[in-house]
């Protein structure tokens, strides 16, 4: 199979063992990248997973991506369950070492989908099927912070998404706001029934 379009085989890892199984596949796959970045590597992110993979309910949701015998894409990836209004629940698919509590944030920075030169295309395409139909298909909310702009994959990456009908793109900034909007909501209905009861 060749890098200009032709399917690559997919394969979900869910367990942090596996995963670091594969490590010398994972930094031969970083050094063959446009992206060869120290927060990328196995070393940082398999360290974070120790750290935080246990905390918030996160489960493993790594997807790699073989040409033949070869790994020439990798998307580091979790998902746990979050909650709007904490009411509603909702599947969030997020970058490995993203998402900590402000309390205990690394700040990150470089994270995001590693291709070898040459397999920018194919990997996007083959991870935007997994998110949309394959392996990683249901999540209600797909949270890529921190992706670097300037790479060629997150370019070809922002643009399928888009054309999946996923047109937003969120930033940090835009979570901590909606938490911050959510809470003034929460303060003002509080106000709102005390004052009533107040009055009767």
């Amino acid at each position: 199979m060749a890098a200009n379009g032709s399917d690559l085989r997919a394969t979900l890892v869910t367990d942090a063992s596996a995963l670091a199984a594969g490590a010398d596949a994972w930094w031969a796959l970083l050094a063959d990248s446009v992206s060869n970045r120290p927060t990328q590597s196995p070393l940082w992110l398999l360290t974070w997973w120790q750290v935080f993979g246990d905390s918030d309910g996160r489960r493993l949701a790594t997807v790699r991506f073989h040409d033949g015998d070869r790994l020439v894409g990798l998307a580091p990836l979790c998902e746990r369950t979050r909650w709007h209004r904490r009411v509603v629940p909702f599947r969030r698919l997020e970058l490995l070492g993203t998402g900590e509590s402000q309390t205990d944030e690394i700040a990150s920075d470089y994270l995001g989908v590693i291709a070898a030169r040459g397999y920018e295309e194919a990997v996007t395409r083959a991870l935007v099927h997994e998110l949309t139909s394959g392996l990683l298909a249901g999540a209600d909310e797909i949270a890529l912070a921190t992706l670097e702009t300037d790479l060629p994959l997150t370019g070809h990456l922002a643009r399928a998404l888009e054309a999946q009908g996923i047109a937003r793109v969120y930033t940090p900034k835009d979570y901590e706001l909606a938490a911050i909007m959510d809470d003034l909501t929460d303060l003002a209905a509080n106000y709102r029934e005390n004052r009533a009861k107040s009055l009767h």
